[in-house]
């Protein structure tokens, strides 16, 4: 018998604002930073997006910090122990997750399942913007286009509202089966 993948879910353990973010946090909140800069000054047609524009208005809220502190740091701890690292990134949207970790010399695949929204990625000068090399698929969580164990590590944050509801399980089954056993 083919032993089974079980997929590892972290949740926030402790919520103190006071706690300093890792240095991984603040480089990632520095993406943020410049997202947000871009956003304000809407100088370009890209930087003018409306989801881009209502995100830069959300990412620096308090639970949106903590939320991205856990992740980078412990994105940070994985990267230390594994290396490079092949990422699905289930959420994508407009948040540059998937950049910052793109820039870290990671191979990144963003998931976008909403058409303008994965138009606005493929057309937008992003990696350019961030320095990133991030491959952007249109695709739903609940039907990855993608083969058995292709990922090391699967991020979804903030990812369960873009899933049409009652197919939660069958996108977390789908997040699995793509991830390599011990992901």
């Amino acid at each position: 018998a083919q032993p089974r993948n079980r997929m590892k879910f972290e949740l926030f353990s402790r919520f103190d604002p006071g706690h300093a973010p890792c240095s991984d946090a603040q480089e990632f909140y520095d993406v943020l930073e410049r997202m947000r800069e871009a956003a304000r000054a809407s100088a370009t047609a890209w930087s003018a997006h409306p989801t881009l524009q209502q995100y830069a208005g959300v990412c620096f809220w308090m639970m949106r910090r903590m939320e991205y502190g856990f992740t980078a740091g412990h994105f940070a701890k994985l990267e230390a122990e594994r290396g490079k690292m092949r990422v699905l990134d289930a959420g994508c949207g407009v948040v540059p997750l998937c950049n910052w970790m793109s820039r870290r010399e990671h191979d990144v695949t963003a998931l976008e399942p909403l058409p303008d929204e994965f138009r606005f990625l493929t057309t937008s000068p992003l990696n350019e913007f961030y320095g990133s090399q991030v491959s952007y698929v249109n695709g739903r969580c609940e039907q990855l286009p993608f083969a058995d164990s292709s990922f090391d590590v699967v991020t979804c944050v903030s990812v369960l509202e873009r899933i049409v509801p009652g197919n939660d399980r069958w996108a977390f089954h789908e997040m699995a089966r793509v991830l390599k056993p011990g992901g």
